[in-house]
């Protein structure tokens, strides 16, 4: 349970809590549970607070300090996380349905099994974020930045990717069926059992991905066993495939005009039917 005392500091508003917080900067604040609801926490240093199963819907919390704070399974539908620092916040399982995190700092935080449907995390900054099995259905993830984060079983699904960078991203059995990401950068992703059926990824970076569940350096992080990645009718007009393994991908129906293909591992690979006349060849392995 909250600590009574801390929620009627908060209460009295951002000078008393930042001044108390001051005052006490041992203190690791306890707002367990807490109805904070609709509540203006607007630049409230909040770092490493306990938030755990708290009512935070509404609320606003633009520019406020949560960075090591405790959120799992806390309820943030509607909040205003505007240029929040969430950097290391631990927040899997929590409810951020509609949320506007754009340009949210989320560095290094726990998202696993998040609930971002319709969310707006524009310009987000998520490097090195765990985001296992988390829902971004319909969410705003232009300009945000995944690099290096986990996203293994991901559903993103109608989300708005323009200008997004997952470079060295694991994406690994994420659904992206009929995604349009087109120019993004996923140099360097672990794909390995990812649906990308239909998705459009024209012009987009893809050096260096890995799709082969046997390729060396890659570990499951989510569990399952994943199936092979599903790249068929994919888009690759001008993309670029460079040094990629796309060993036992599916990959029928696919489009490679101008795509490059230059030392890309295309082993156990069902070609036939796939045009690759236009696309460059130079050291691409088939055998």
């Amino acid at each position: 349970m909250a600590d009574q005392e801390q929620v009627a500091l908060v209460k009295q508003g951002r000078e008393v809590w930042n001044a108390w917080r001051e005052a006490h900067p041992e203190s690791q604040p306890s707002l367990r549970e807490a109805d904070l609801s609709e509540m203006d926490l607007q630049g409230m240093n909040l770092a490493g607070a306990d938030l755990n199963f708290a009512d935070l819907h509404h609320a606003n919390l633009s520019e406020a300090n949560l960075r090591y704070a405790i959120l799992d399974a806390t309820n943030l539908q509607e909040a205003n996380l505007q240029r929040t620092d969430l950097t290391e916040a631990e927040c899997s399982g929590s409810d951020m349905s509609g949320v506007d995190l754009r340009r949210a700092l989320l560095r290094k935080a726990n998202l696993c099994e998040v609930g971002f449907r319709g969310a707006d995390l524009r310009e987000a900054n998520c490097t090195g974020a765990m985001l296992i099995f988390a829902g971004l259905f319909g969410a705003n993830l232009r300009g945000a930045l995944f690099d290096e984060a986990d996203l293994s079983g991901a559903i993103l699904e109608d989300v708005e990717v323009l200008q997004t960078s997952f470079r060295g991203a694991n994406l690994s059995m994420t659904y992206l069926v009929e995604a349009d990401l087109q120019g993004v950068d996923l140099s360097g992703s672990q794909l390995v059992g990812i649906s990308l059926r239909g998705a459009n990824l024209q012009g987009a970076n893809l050096q260096g991905v890995n799709v082969c569940k046997d390729h060396v350096g890659w570990v499951s992080t989510s569990g399952g066993e994943p199936a092979s990645a599903d790249l068929s009718g994919v888009n690759f007009t001008h993309a670029n495939l460079s040094d990629a393994d796309l060993r036992t991908a599916r990959l029928a129906g696919a489009n490679f005009k101008g795509t490059n293909l230059r030392r890309t591992d295309l082993r156990d690979v069902d070609m036939s039917g796939i045009d690759l006349s236009e696309a460059i060849l130079d050291g691409t392995i088939f055998k």
